[in-house]
C-alpha cells in the first residue's frame, strides 16, 4: 500500500471503535494509522491495544496526537478528507481522485470521526468534507472498509 496514505481516527471515546478501525486498517495493509483526541478508555485502552496490534503486523505506523492541528503540523498533509454525514456536505467521495493525488506523490489523508456525529465545521474548514453515497451516514467502521475498498482493492 502506498506510504503516503494516512487513516486518521479523531474524536473517540470508545475502546471497541479504536480496536475495531485499527483491525479494518490493517486488514487492508494501511501503513500510517493515525488517532488524535482520543479521550477516557479509548485513550487509556484502546490507543495501547491499538499500537499493540500495529507493532504485531510489523512494518506499520501509529501516531497518537493529541488534537487535529498537531497532526496537521506534524505530518504535513497535501490533502484531507473529511468523511462526514451526506448532510453536511454535497461532496462525493471519489476514489480516483485520492488514487491520483497519491500517485502524484501527494500526503494525503482521510479522517474519520470515531463518533457517529460529524466534525466541527472549524475542522472540517481545514480540508475537504466528502460524503459516501449511501442512504444514511453508516459511522467510522463502516466508512472505513467501504473507502478503502474503493481505493485500495478497486484501484
Amino acid at each position: 500500500m502506498n506510504s503516503n496514505l494516512y487513516i486518521l481516527l479523531h474524536n473517540v471515546s470508545s475502546v471497541r471503535i479504536v480496536i475495531e478501525f485499527t483491525r479494518i486498517a490493517l486488514g487492508f495493509d494501511i501503513k500510517n494509522l493515525i488517532v488524535s483526541k482520543a479521550e477516557g478508555s479509548a485513550a487509556m485502552t484502546g490507543v495501547p491495544t491499538a499500537q499493540r496490534a500495529v507493532y504485531k503486523k510489523g512494518a506499520n505506523n501509529i501516531f497518537y496526537f493529541n488534537d487535529l492541528t498537531d497532526v496537521i503540523e506534524l505530518i504535513k498533509p497535501d490533502s484531507m478528507f473529511f468523511i462526514v454525514p451526506s448532510k453536511y456536505t454535497k461532496n462525493k467521495f471519489d476514489a480516483n481522485k485520492i488514487n491520483n493525488l497519491l500517485e502524484e506523490n501527494s500526503k494525503v489523508l482521510i479522517a474519520f470521526n470515531g463518533h457517529k456525529s460529524s466534525f466541527p465545521k472549524r475542522e472540517m474548514d481545514l480540508g475537504e468534507p466528502t460524503a459516501l453515497e449511501l442512504p444514511s451516514y453508516i459511522g467510522p467502521l463502516g466508512s472505513l472498509a467501504i473507502i478503502l475498498n474503493e481505493v485500495i482493492v478497486k484501484h
